[in-house]
């Protein structure tokens, strides 16, 4: 019946949405990591003393890092919700690549 079906279509989004806030959490969690080590060796080409923390990997960077839209839970947003959170998500993303960018341009001089 209709209701099967859609009930059905329904578990499957809500599967769907899960493994993705999954996925993105583990994506949260090495932004933070990459974010850290480009940290690191901006520390370090800038002559400074490298936090050894971050160095040693002994620091929690998701727990210190500020709240990431990596971080969010989509399950019960609605589809726009979910649009407005990919493009921020996005957003967080091309942030770090810009990051490491600016990281290689250093290295280069």
């Amino acid at each position: 019946s209709e209701a099967v079906i859609l009930r059905s279509s329904t578990e499957t989004n809500n599967q769907l949405d899960g493994h993705y806030t999954r996925l993105t959490r583990c994506m949260g969690k090495c932004v933070a990591e990459l974010t850290s080590l480009t940290d690191l060796c901006t520390q370090i080409i800038g002559g400074g003393d490298p936090n050894m923390s971050v160095l040693l990997g002994t620091r929690d960077n998701h727990v210190l890092s500020p709240v990431s839209s990596l971080d969010r839970d989509m399950t019960n947003l609605s589809s726009e919700e979910k649009k407005r959170l990919v493009v921020l998500q996005m957003k967080e993303i091309q942030q770090v690549q810009a990051e490491i960018k600016q990281l290689r341009e250093k290295i280069c001089e």
